[in-house]
């Protein structure tokens, strides 16, 4: 763990304070359904991210093989909400450039698509504000080694349920 690698999740928070999906709470539409849960729902944690989230008495954080996830109680700090509560129901996805660095996209985040009614044919469209904002937060998560890897498995997890999806809808 560096004092590099906090604070650039202190600057991804920063960005990501004040910038929501639709202008509103989105929560209303479905019941704030992405903020329930049961004792095995929750959200993945990046590298070191748990020592920012100590003082959240609202989140119960747990390890698995996998890394670590936070499990809400229903009611949050909004400024003490992990990473992956702020980019929801988005994704900054990893992808080779064709001159082979790399780079992200915002891409809808496939785990999101039975939960979030952001994804229903009347839903409100997404602001342009929220997909840029996420799409810096990823370009600044590929400036950390471990933030780029984690950003990588947790892309290529979206991807495996996409194709998953569509090999079950075949």
């Amino acid at each position: 763990m560096g004092n590099r690698r906090i604070s650039l999740l202190k600057r991804i928070y920063r960005l990501l304070d004040n910038v929501t999906p639709i202008d509103g709470d989105c929560g209303n539409l479905c019941g704030a359904r992405c903020c329930k849960g049961g004792d095995h729902d929750g959200m993945w944690l990046l590298p070191d991210e748990d020592l920012l989230l100590k003082d959240a008495d609202f989140l119960t954080i747990h390890e698995t093989l996998e890394g670590k996830y936070a499990i809400c109680n229903g009611h949050c700090d909004r400024k003490l909400r992990p990473i992956a509560c702020r980019i929801f129901p988005y994704f900054p996805m990893l992808f080779r450039t064709r001159n082979g660095s790399h780079s992200v996209k915002p891409m809808p985040d496939l785990r999101a698509l039975a939960a979030c009614a952001l994804f229903d044919t009347n839903a409100p469209q997404i602001n342009p504000e929220f997909k840029q904002a996420v799409h810096r937060a990823g370009m600044l998560m590929m400036q950390d080694r471990c933030l780029r890897g984690w950003l990588g498995r947790t892309g290529d997890y979206i991807f495996d349920i996409g194709q998953m999806r569509q090999m079950l809808e075949a």
